[in-house]
Parts: C-alpha cells; structure tokens; sequence
C-alpha cells in the first residue's frame, strides 16, 4: 500500500532541510550512494568540529551530543566505516561525555533555555542515551563495556507505573522515550523481561489513546481541545522497531492514526509538532519516515518522489 499524500513534500525538504534532514529522507528512500546523497554527505561532514563533534542547533560553537549521534548514524548508513576518521573521531567524542553512572545528557557546555525541558546538560536523558546506545550499536561497539553501562543504567531508569521518564529522577513515563525504549530494550531482553513487559503495557495504552484522538481529530490537555498535530500522533507511537514486532498497518489502530497524519499535511507539503507555527522539515522527514515504516508508503513509492527532483 502506498499513502495517497495530500500534498508532494519533497521540494519543502530539499528547500528547507538542513544536510543531515535531507540524508535522512535519502536514507529512508534508499538514495545514500546517489551524486545528490554525496553533496549532502560533504556538507555534513564540513561542520564536523575539531574536537570529533557535529555543531549543537543550540549553539553552533559547541557540538551536541543529539547532532551528533544522528550524524553517526547517517555517516555509517553511507558506507562510512567506525574505523574512519569521521566516524571514529565522532564515537570518541559522544564516549567522552558518558557518565560514571554510564547515562548520557547534552554537552556540558550547552545552555539549555529553560522551555526546553525535554534535553539536560547535566542530568541523564533516557531518550538521547537510547539514541546514542542505537549508533554504538550499529557502530559495532556493543560488546563494549560504554554500551552495556549504559544499558544498565537505561534499564534501571523505568518508572514506578512503567514506561520511561525523560530524565533521571523523574517518575511520570513519556510516551515517545518509552516507545523507543521499550522495543530497543524488547530486541536485547525479550518480551518475557518485566520491564520490557510493562514498558508494552504502558505503549498499548498510548497507541490506543492517540488513535482514539486521530479518530475524534482532536486530543485534550487539562480539559482543552487542542488540533492534531504531527508529535501528538506520530512521535509517541510510531517507532522503526515497534512496526518490525508487529505494530503496523495491520493493526486498525494505526492505520487510523495514518489516515490522521495524512489528513493533517499542511498545503507546503510539510508537517509540524505543536511547538511550532510553521511546518518543519525534520518532523516531515520523520513523519514519511514512519509511513514507511508501518507499510503506509513503499520505500520505492518515496524513492519515485525523490528522484523527480534529482535527476
């Protein structure tokens, strides 16, 4: 099946993603030894730092540890090897700021306006630890002490009712850092594991919840009616792992959700999370990413939609 998109998002995101956005959709489409994937590649690692790092979206004159996982991850999907200079240079830093307690939370050195209460310069993050056990892993480094410390330390952060904070020491579950713990903590410990067990229950509860909002096209926070919005109903629910144990289109749940996610592009082809006015082309990247994900948009359908803007 492929999704019958409202409107063509390509030229947003080739017109207003950064070089690491567009990778990635080029990734997603299976574009990254293509001449256009090779201009976004030398552009992304032009920005590598000195010190091995990519530059923060906080501060550009400091590397952030989430540019630069997901830089990892992009240079190692294009054929980069761990051992290379880019790459090995880009581990090194990300090892460096590892925590004795073995979790990760942003560069030191960043500041953090206080609205943004999802990242931490000092305080573990699960999510961004996730993230950044992920590249190690595809790194190859997960027969690493690094990586098994920070398992630990990810495993142990549940919370009481399940599911996982944002930070270290809170106790209320945010649905997507559960979703993205659950299904990576589910592929190393099992289904059986009693975290991974509630850490589903608590997923379950989450989909069912957004569907149902997808399904009224409405959610509501403190009793106010709020629109949907691309985080509400994608970022929670959709994972790349989730859809590989079974959480795809088949499930009526989800297709709700994607008929939502289509009923909600904006007219620039774009998406956008309920932080923002205008569309953003990372949350449109993710969001064609999880179409494909759950079999909602074939890889090859997306590929077509690329390739009509790159030849």
């Amino acid at each position: 099946m492929s999704a019958m998109l409202r409107y063509d998002p390509v030229p947003f995101v080739l017109n207003r993603g950064p070089a690491r956005v567009v990778l990635s959709l080029l990734g997603e489409a299976g574009l990254l030894f293509t001449a256009l994937a090779r201009e976004y590649l030398l552009v992304l690692l032009s920005q590598q730092r000195p010190d091995g790092g990519f530059p923060s979206a906080l501060d550009a004159d400091h590397s952030g540890v989430l540019e630069t996982e997901r830089s990892i991850h992009l240079l190692l999907q294009a054929g980069l090897g761990p051992s290379t200079l880019n790459v090995s240079a880009a581990l090194g830093w990300i090892l460096g700021l590892q925590h004795a307690d073995g979790g990760w939370s942003e560069n030191p050195a960043l500041y953090i306006p206080p609205h943004i209460t999802h990242l931490d310069a000092t305080v573990g993050v699960t999510w961004l630890t996730a993230e950044v056990l992920c590249s190690l892993q595809e790194a190859g480094y997960d027969s690493e002490d690094a990586y098994w410390r920070g398992l630990d330390w990810l495993y142990g952060r549940h919370c009481s009712r399940w599911g996982w904070p944002l930070l270290d020491g809170q106790d209320e579950p945010d649905p997507d850092s559960s979703t993205q713990i659950t299904f990576l903590l589910r592929n190393i410990y099992g289904e059986e594991d009693e975290a991974v067990r509630g850490g589903l229950q608590y997923y379950e509860r989450c989909l069912s919840q957004a569907a149902q909002d997808a399904q009224q096209r409405y959610y509501e926070v403190r009793g106010e009616r709020r629109g949907l919005d691309v985080y509400h109903l994608a970022d929670t629910v959709f994972d790349a792992r989730a859809a590989a144990a079974g959480y795809d289109l088949s499930d009526d749940r989800l297709a709700s959700i994607v008929d939502a996610l289509i009923d909600i592009q904006r007219r620039d082809g774009g998406w956008r999370p309920y932080w923002m006015e205008e569309s953003d082309p990372f949350y449109t990247v993710y969001t064609l990413r999880a179409l494909v994900w759950v079999g909602a948009l074939e890889r090859e359908s997306l590929a077509d939609m690329v390739r009509r803007y790159t030849r």
